[in-house]
């Protein structure tokens, strides 16, 4: 191998994954398991959700990576009033599987954080199976979705009872949201924060 070329469609760097793979110039092209790089990528690197890898003959080998992307922290629940968006903590992609957050992007600033019920352990990689912090993640990109042109923003979601979910948003406006018809929901209270702000009310 005398040229690795690497493609990613977000910034996970191409160190990241070489590291991963303990891969360098110089291995013999031949031997080398891409089926078994392939593998090591996604159970390795969980940001990753799709991998392809090329050998070109005589001494290339092409990446090409499609990275999962967080739509929110799983919060401490310990630890309310402080979410922890930090380095190290736990994000959760659009198809409920955890990353660990190990570089601090920009975006990741303003993710709303879940908080279950109760401490759960889970793992980078697994995917998020608690009914409650599912349907938490379906009202995230359900709010996502329809105040998309709007200022408002859902800042965090606390899991308070088997059959619910109490949303704070970034005008103080404290919401409860049931498991039911979460579309419906967070439609409804788009038109009552509309209402709300053409009749100058709080």
């Amino acid at each position: 191998v005398n040229e690795i070329s690497y493609s990613t469609d977000g910034n996970l760097g191409k160190e990241r994954v070489l590291d991963c793979l303990g891969l360098g110039a110089g291995e013999n092209i031949l031997r080398i398991d891409l089926e078994e790089m392939r593998k090591k990528i996604l159970v390795d690197l969980p940001r990753v959700r799709e991998v392809n890898i090329i050998r070109d003959i005589p001494d290339r080998i092409s990446f090409e990576i499609k990275e999962r992307f967080a739509v929110a922290w799983l919060g401490n629940p310990a630890r309310l009033q402080s979410p922890q968006r930090c380095l190290g903590g736990l994000l959760v992609g659009s198809d409920g599987v955890v990353i660990r957050c190990e570089m601090l992007e920009r975006d990741y600033e303003n993710l709303p954080v879940i908080f279950p019920e109760e401490k759960v352990t889970i793992l980078p990689g697994s995917m998020v199976e608690s009914v409650t912090l599912t349907k938490g993640l379906e009202i995230v990109l359900c709010c996502a979705k329809i105040f998309k042109k709007s200022p408002v923003r859902l800042q965090s979601l606390r899991v308070t009872s088997p059959y619910s979910l109490v949303g704070y948003l970034n005008t103080g406006t404290e919401v409860i949201v049931g498991l039911e018809a979460i579309d419906r929901q967070i439609s409804n209270l788009k038109v009552l924060l509309d209402e709300g702000t053409r009749r100058g009310e709080a």
